[in-house]
């Protein structure tokens, strides 16, 4: 009798080990990510002709506050020169920082682009990124945007089609604060509306041209405070 009591009370904790093990596998953890994303752009015309060198940027989360932007190698480090973009979701700032002429500028705060409307969303099966999980979303939005023409600057609406891969356990903290500091235009962060971080963007407009960012390299290290170097004019 009593080694019949010990074996119930065995196969009940093993049912209750069990299925304390399926919950966690079925809800995985998620966690606010800090660290650092390397991301490569391509861009193609519509015969998958690649347009220009890949240009490689590199993106530094912090836990609580930045999420500092710089680019690393290709034609905009040309145009744009050594500097980041600072930007400071705790007291709502956006700071451009020029290494080379040692300065900092802070910049007004960017106005939101009221003109994507976002339409069939689709929810596609997952993929894997550098070997992380990812939930793949597709959908549609109308991009507003300035175009110069021989009669002067004239306001263009597209269409982009567009396929998300958003990792299903690495958050970004405050992705609308961040989103809004952006005035809603940058890519990766949108209006905000995804809590993980995307690991690959594909972006086809109406004449078929292509671009994909893509993580090629992710570091998690704990990243120091970021802060101005003392020795940086205020522009």
């Amino acid at each position: 009798m009593g080694s019949l009591f010990i074996q119930r009370n065995t196969m009940i904790r093993l049912i209750l080990l069990i299925s304390l093990v399926s919950f966690k596998e079925t809800f995985p953890q998620t966690y606010i990510f800090e660290g650092v994303i390397t991301y490569k752009h391509q861009a193609f015309i519509n015969d998958d002709q690649q347009t220009y060198s890949p240009i490689e940027t590199e993106e530094v989360y912090h836990n609580e506050r930045y999420l500092l932007r710089r680019v690393l190698s290709g034609r905009a480090l040309v145009l744009t020169g050594n500097r980041d973009i600072l930007l400071d979701a705790e007291n709502f700032k956006r700071i451009q920082i020029d290494h080379d002429k040692h300065t900092y500028t802070e910049l007004d705060t960017a106005q939101p682009d009221n003109f994507k409307q976002f339409s069939d969303i689709q929810l596609l099966k997952e993929d894997t990124i550098l070997g992380h999980n990812c939930t793949v979303y597709k959908f549609r939005y109308l991009l507003k945007s300035e175009v110069a023409t021989l009669y002067g600057v004239e306001m263009k609406m597209d269409t982009l089609t567009c396929e998300y891969y958003i990792s299903s356990k690495l958050e970004l903290s405050k992705p609308e604060a961040f989103a809004k500091l952006q005035g809603y235009r940058n890519t990766k962060l949108l209006d905000g509306r995804f809590k993980g971080i995307p690991l690959k963007i594909i972006t086809t407009n109406s004449n078929g041209n292509k671009l994909i960012v893509e993580a090629v390299k992710i570091k998690q290290i704990k990243v120091d405070f970021m802060k101005i170097p003392d020795s940086y004019i205020k522009m």
